[in-house]
């Protein structure tokens, strides 16, 4: 397909207090707690961001004035799940960032296909409130947060390219 590099733009709840909605998260990594990535390869696999990209994307997200965090999300294909409020404790504790749907089949299709690959999230609320039936998202936060993250995705791609 030529595709040279790929970066995950989107939205994702933030694990913790620490990470307020319009912060941005860099994912490192994804939790692989969904179902499209284990079609390709066994759960054993981890969904690595790769490094460059991650670099591209830290290294513009320095230049920004938004709120930055770079770690391991997870990536769920239930949107909200009595097993996922049980075990949210422990992710938050495993040192989980974010909760999102896409990153973990991303990273693993992308690594599989040769294709560097990274992601960044806008945070639009907290899974806490999720859990407890409040699934209405911070707008103004999320929004300014995508804004962002277009922003730094499209500069880590530039720079990107400019290596090549």
């Amino acid at each position: 397909m030529g595709v040279k590099a790929a970066i995950r733009v989107g939205t994702a709840g933030s694990a913790t207090s620490n990470v307020q909605p319009g912060n941005l998260v860099i994912g490192t990594g994804a939790v692989r707690d969904e179902g499209v990535s284990h079609k390709f390869i066994p759960a054993i696999f981890p969904a690595v961001a790769d490094f460059g990209v991650t670099h591209a994307l830290s290294k513009a997200a320095s230049k920004s004035d938004a709120s930055i965090h770079t770690g391991i999300v997870h990536t769920s294909d239930a949107f909200s799940c009595p097993s996922l409020a049980e075990d949210r404790k422990l992710y938050e504790d495993a040192g989980i960032l974010a909760f999102e749907m896409e990153a973990a089949a991303v990273l693993t299709l992308a690594h599989l296909y040769k294709v560097p690959a990274g992601c960044i999230f806008s945070i639009d609320g907290y899974v806490d409130n999720v859990a407890s039936g409040n699934t209405v998202p911070d707008a103004g936060a999320r929004n300014r947060g995508i804004e962002n993250a277009i922003t730094i995705a499209l500069d880590a791609m530039v720079s990107l390219q400019s290596e090549e």
